[in-house]
């Protein structure tokens, strides 16, 4: 009877100690088994909020570089409104032309230099973030390239040489800056839809988290009632035990 008494002491204790209602598949074998899925489904969404955040770090890396691409594209159509001034000098128009023609070679650069994990998203991107813990759970991501090629910059399209050809590289500018202002929105988007799947998966995780809890934590109360129940019970015995071998000492005493 000690002994029994000893291991439902000991169980309550281990459990308040750890916290874990459930320590051993011995302690609750059908529950164990809930609990390993719920902590796997909760792994796979930790996980997923981590494929989503570093999704959002491509999007926001690429916006910082498309913003600073629609900033020179806003220069260079100040620079060719300038150049279709029929009043310019020779000298004045190779100046504002030397100054497009380094504007349009930064674009460039910024569209290959722009990086992240690796990756230069304004050179053209199409990534799948696994934005869940299930197949299919994946969100595409497309960038479109937006280097001096790409916004038909290059190839002597802005060229300020007379006013005629300036007034024609504002369209040539108005179109790259529109095709910038679409990728930018399209960024936009997706950073929205990304934060979205951030927000549910992170209310699920939580919800998960909490159902786990609820599985494999101690109740406290409980735990404590039975651990007293369970030391007044091995008190009990002890004081048995005790008593029952003065009766036989006590007995041998008389006899002898």
């Amino acid at each position: 009877a000690s002994n029994t008494n000893r291991n439902f002491t000991e169980n309550p204790l281990e459990r308040l100690s750890s916290g874990k209602r459930i320590n051993s598949a011995a302690d609750d074998a059908a529950g164990l088994a809930v609990l390993s899925k719920l902590e796997a489904a909760l792994s796979g969404k930790e996980q997923a909020i981590k494929n989503a955040a570093d999704g959002q770090g491509l999007l926001h890396t690429a916006e910082a570089g498309a913003a600073e691409v629609s900033n020179i594209l806003n220069r260079m159509r100040e620079l060719a409104v300038q150049a279709a001034n029929g009043t310019n000098s020779i000298a004045e128009r190779e100046a504002l032309q030397s100054e497009a023609d380094q504007l349009t070679a930064e674009i460039s650069r910024i569209a290959d230099s722009t990086s992240f994990n690796g990756r230069a998203p304004l050179s053209g991107a199409n990534v799948d973030v696994q934005a869940g813990a299930s197949t299919g759970e994946n969100i595409n991501v497309t960038i479109d390239a937006v280097g001096s090629s790409d916004l038909q910059l290059d190839g002597g399209r802005v060229s300020f040489d007379t006013s005629a050809n300036a007034r024609d590289a504002i369209g040539v500018i108005d179109a790259a800056l529109e095709k910038v202002n679409a990728v930018r929105s399209d960024i936009g988007a997706s950073v929205n839809r990304i934060s979205s799947s951030i927000d549910h998966l992170s209310n699920a995780a939580k919800n998960t988290k909490i159902a786990a809890g609820r599985v494999s934590d101690t109740d406290v109360e409980e735990e404590t009632t039975r651990l007293t129940k369970s030391q007044i019970l091995q008190q009990s015995s002890i004081a048995m035990l005790a008593q029952g071998n003065a009766s036989k000492g006590m007995m041998l005493h008389l006899i002898s």
